[in-house]
């Protein structure tokens, strides 16, 4: 396989797949993210999802206080036809898409919000682990998808900012090569974990596992690449779209089409070439839009989104100034 540079810039959303968008939205309405974009409930092709079939299905997307020209979103998904089905991983070897994090001031505050909302606190990260960078709680909600809420700067009225994607990798050093070739920079890398298994809410005394963490250049989302070594990653991602759980994650690039052709002549395979989508039920713009997977299946959607369409982001750190949502719009403003 020859090189490729993709070029993605930042984190646009994470899919959480459901049958119950408005009991997700309202735990993370603890975290602080609020609705502003709802698409209609309508048949669709599924092709773009790989499902040979027209589809019903509902997305809302969900920001935190930076709103939607700054920070990234999870984009809920109702599935209606087919419905969603299955389990979301119950142990975090399990290779996949495992859980979306949030920066906040106070990790125990932010539990015991989240728990009074159903979660339950499954382990405790400690700051010198060398996993997040900070002291972690992990919990999980109560359709079974795991948050890590994890200690950091934010502003003082903000219940908490998208921070972190945690991913169970099968080799991470091949990872690590797919998402530099996405367009990942590596802020830590690779390092071996020695902690106990009750971190993660595992019965095992003690566990180890290889951390690294990357960012894209535009945006400070994280992701928190992790192979398990005792015990052993295992297993593959979710191969359908309707797969109860964190699904996919979408990221800007310049050019779809572009992307898609070195992509390809690189090896990469994808559900379909690029298709010209428009958000139906809102005013977003229509978009280039292709979905790869990276070498243990997580689906990664490329999105031609222009950088004229964010506000510039603080670096590493959330912003401490209050949110400009002046030209936002509960539907419609183009935020994916």
């Amino acid at each position: 396989m020859t090189s490729v540079d993709v070029g993605a810039r930042r984190v646009l959303h994470c899919c959480y797949s459901c049958s119950d968008a408005d009991g997700a939205g309202a735990v993370f309405a603890g975290v602080g993210l609020r609705e502003r974009m709802r698409t209609d409930e309508s048949l669709r092709p599924g092709t773009l999802l790989g499902l040979d079939k027209m589809v019903r299905s509902m997305a809302t997307f969900l920001y935190d206080e930076r709103g939607p020209r700054t920070s990234p979103a999870i984009e809920v998904q109702h599935w209606v036809d087919p419905p969603a089905f299955g389990v979301p991983y119950e142990t975090p070897q399990e290779v996949g898409l495992h859980a979306v994090g949030f920066v906040v001031l106070d990790a125990e505050a932010g539990a015991a919000r989240l728990a009074e909302l159903g979660c339950t606190v499954i382990g405790r990260v400690p700051g010198d682990a060398g996993v997040f960078g900070a002291a972690a709680i992990v919990l999980r909600d109560p359709r079974g998808v795991t948050i890590d809420l994890v200690d950091g700067p934010v502003a003082a009225d903000s219940a908490g900012q998208l921070g972190s994607l945690r991913i169970t990798c099968s080799d991470i050093e091949r990872s690590l090569s797919w998402y530099r070739e996405l367009g990942f920079e590596i802020i830590a890398p690779a390092a071996r974990v020695k902690l106990a298994g009750a971190a993660f809410g595992l019965a095992e005394p003690s566990v180890e596992l290889d951390v690294a963490r990357l960012r894209l250049p535009d945006e400070p989302t994280q992701i928190v690449l992790c192979q398990w070594i005792s015990p052993a990653s295992v297993g593959r991602h979710y191969d359908r779209a309707n797969h109860l759980g964190l699904y996919r994650v979408a990221v800007a690039v310049d050019d779809t089409r572009a992307a898609y052709a070195a992509a390809c002549a690189a090896g990469w395979t994808f559900h379909s070439p690029p298709i010209n989508r428009t958000i139906e039920g809102t005013n977003v713009p229509a978009m280039w839009i292709a979905i790869t997977r990276d070498p243990d299946n997580i689906a990664f959607e490329f999105v031609e989104r222009p950088r004229s369409a964010f506000r510039p982001s603080s670096d590493s750190k959330p912003s401490d100034s209050k949110p400009d949502h002046s030209k936002e719009e509960h539907r419609g403003q183009p935020g994916n």
